[in-house]
């Protein structure tokens, strides 16, 4: 039994050590073979607990393996994709062209999942045209793309992040 907790207790620490970088992620958020790497040593490391009679280090240097084999395949990644490693957001430039992006200021903040309001009972939010990095006069000729001359007919606006408008028109054309 002593034997069993101690090599659990030193797997365990090893493990950590050895892919501690595939923790602070959603499992989701990795790639496929990051994650076979792990489950190989954890197989590994389930094996020599369960055959306590085997000697530790037939275990240990497949699993050494195994942890050298994934750092040197961080490693490669680095180098390989030194553009996903920089801090930007981007945003479609317009609505017409979704291949062109308009890179963010890093003090900006992001956008929030649901989408930026753009007009809120006919009026215009300049802050969050901002944001977007857009202007009122872009906003008025992507609604006169769509046929829509008056900004007060739109009650709400939506923009969210692939570049697709969600508008609510008021009900009374008469009301403004």
């Amino acid at each position: 039994m002593g034997t069993a907790v101690a090599r659990i207790i030193f797997l365990l620490i090893i493990l950590w050590v050895g892919f501690r970088n595939l923790m602070p992620e959603k499992p989701s958020d990795r790639k496929i073979s990051e994650l076979m790497w792990l489950f190989m040593a954890v197989g590994m490391s389930l094996a020599a607990v369960i055959h306590p009679d085997i000697p530790l280090f037939l275990f240990l240097i497949p699993i050494a393996v195994l942890i050298l084999c994934f750092r040197c395949s961080l490693l490669f990644n680095k180098w390989r994709r030194p553009s996903e490693n920089r801090i930007s957001q981007s945003v479609p430039a317009s609505l017409s062209d979704a291949g062109a992006k308009l890179v963010h200021e890093p003090f900006r903040q992001p956008w929030p999942q649901m989408g930026l309001p753009l007009i809120e009972d006919g009026k215009c939010r300049l802050d969050n045209l901002f944001k977007i990095g857009r202007t009122q006069l872009w906003l008025k000729q992507e609604l006169r793309k769509y046929g829509y001359r008056d900004i007060r007919l739109v009650k709400y606006l939506t923009i969210d992040q692939t570049g697709n408008f969600f508008m609510d028109l008021t009900r009374d054309p008469h009301e403004v």
